[in-house]
Parts: structure tokens; sequence; C-alpha cells
């Protein structure tokens, strides 16, 4: 949303304090409210391996983690 209200306060998982003030976020959806941990934020453009969805295997899902 161009007014920031829906992914605005993101870009603020740069700073250390605020990551440990919310380290987790919510996301509401149809089914209920789905909460996830944050245990990593960097930036990154559209044409990155972190959109890539073919993690086949245990060894893959590792390799990009790392």
């Amino acid at each position: 949303m161009n007014n920031t209200s829906m992914s605005g306060s993101i870009a603020q998982y740069k700073n250390v304090e605020y990551w440990q003030a919310h380290p987790s976020v919510y996301i509401v959806c149809k089914d209920g409210v789905k909460r996830y941990d944050i245990f990593s934020a960097f930036e990154t453009d559209v044409y990155s391996d972190v959109y890539r969805r073919s993690l086949r295997t245990a060894e893959d899902r590792e390799a990009f983690l790392a």
C-alpha cells in the first residue's frame, strides 16, 4: 500500500532494537491469524535467489539458509 500501512514497518527490522521489541509478525487471512517469528531480515532485489521456490531437499534448504 502506498501509505505503508500494510508493510511499512518491515524496513525497521534493519535495527536490532526493533527486532528485539517485535520478534514476530502476524498475518491476518481468511483462515485466521498466522504468526511468523523473524529469524533473518535483509534487503534484496526482485531477481534474488530469495524468491526461488524449488528447494527440493533438506540439503538444498540448509545451503540456501546458510
